[in-house]
């Protein structure tokens, strides 16, 4: 699975994410399919209680190549991890700083939803944040992310990369990210099912179809390019 996610994006010329678990050996497969793919992907991991757990796979992850990693911080108190003997915790500033110089690679942090939580992350010296919810999946009655991205925006924005995932389904969705102040917009349960169904011709035809629904709202409303879509072209009434 993970070997036709990275070289599916990398031939639709994006860069693909893969993810850990809660299995010691789990987080392997990304990163073998990272080498594979001649370092077109970038990992994510888990925040483990030991920093020296997660700094062995940001290593790791570097020598397959991989163009960033990172961890997700709003994975802090997943359960399951705990079940397996893979204890995770909050992290601090200070942490994710020592994440951060231990490796040469760009380091991401996922699971950002509040200008605080920018804010300590461009302290920590974090070359980019993820705007992310986890899908939905933390707790019942998370924000959206978009209803949180302007905020965040105007906290941070110059100062570090922003990414948003969360429910993005289309070109359009991709375009309002960029125009509430995103760099960079994520999308990940379509590519499972892209996988899935088709390997990486599969995430080759999803990207496609993202492209073009991508370029025709860039032409409705008289965008040319990437760096002219602004907030004042949409109707944000969050």
């Amino acid at each position: 699975y993970d070997e036709e996610l990275i070289i599916g994006c990398r031939d639709a010329g994006i860069i693909g994410f893969v993810g850990d678990g809660a299995q010691t050996y789990l987080y392997k497969t990304g990163v073998e399919a990272i080498a594979t793919g001649g370092g077109h992907g970038a990992s994510i991991f888990k925040p483990r209680k030991e920093q020296a757990d997660i700094i062995k796979r940001l290593k790791e992850a570097e020598i397959a190549g991989a163009r960033f990693a990172g961890v997700d911080i709003d994975g802090a108190a997943f359960l399951t991890f705990e079940m397996l003997g893979q204890p995770v915790s909050p992290k601090s500033a200070e942490k994710l700083r020592e994440l951060r110089e231990s490796v040469g690679i760009p380091f991401i942090v996922k699971g950002v939803m509040s200008e605080d939580d920018a804010i300590l992350s461009v302290d920590a010296g974090a070359d980019a944040i993820i705007v992310s919810n986890h899908g939905g999946r933390i707790t019942d009655n998370h924000p959206s992310t978009f209803s949180v991205l302007p905020d965040i925006v105007k906290a941070v924005k110059g100062r570090i990369k922003i990414v948003v995932d969360g429910g993005l389904r289309t070109g359009e969705d991709v375009f309002k990210a960029i125009a509430l102040g995103a760099d960079v917009a994520m999308i990940g349960r379509p590519f499972s099912v892209a996988v899935m169904g088709g390997g990486r011709e599969g995430v080759k035809i999803l990207v496609e179809k993202y492209m073009k629904e991508f370029r025709k709202i860039m032409l409705l409303t008289g965008c040319r390019s990437v760096s002219e879509i602004n907030p004042k072209i949409i109707i944000n009434k969050i």
